[in-house]
């Protein structure tokens, strides 16, 4: 049963992976932040994960699914570990990611470069 199960698993498009993986990562991202495994293995005293995507309203999707699956897990940190920007943004900004501006998981507006 096992084996003929997965069988038919190996040809279905399965388009919830990504969706998956990507969320994967966010909970990955916050549970080494809240445990500094960043610090501890690497000697990096902060980090912040910057998720850039190809269309304005799949920004706000990804900033939807971090208020739904990570903010309630507490294990966020600061609201400024999670950014999310736009492609088109950064090539108006002569592709320098510290010149332009980044939504956080609260939806607001910063700079890496603090601004």
């Amino acid at each position: 049963m096992v084996r003929r199960l997965a069988a038919s698993w190996v040809g279905m498009p399965r388009p919830w992976t990504i969706r998956l993986s990507w969320l994967k990562n966010l909970v990955v991202g916050a549970y080494a932040n809240e445990t500094r495994a960043h610090a501890r293995h690497f000697w990096i005293p902060s980090f912040r994960v910057l998720t850039m995507t190809t269309r304005p309203d799949r920004k706000h999707q990804m900033i939807d699914t971090y208020r739904r699956h990570i903010e309630p897990l507490k294990l966020a940190g600061k609201p400024g570990l999670f950014l999310f920007g736009y492609r088109e943004t950064l090539a108006a900004h002569n592709n320098d990611p510290l010149a332009m501006p980044w939504l956080s998981g609260t939806g607001k507006e910063t700079y890496l470069d603090g601004r």
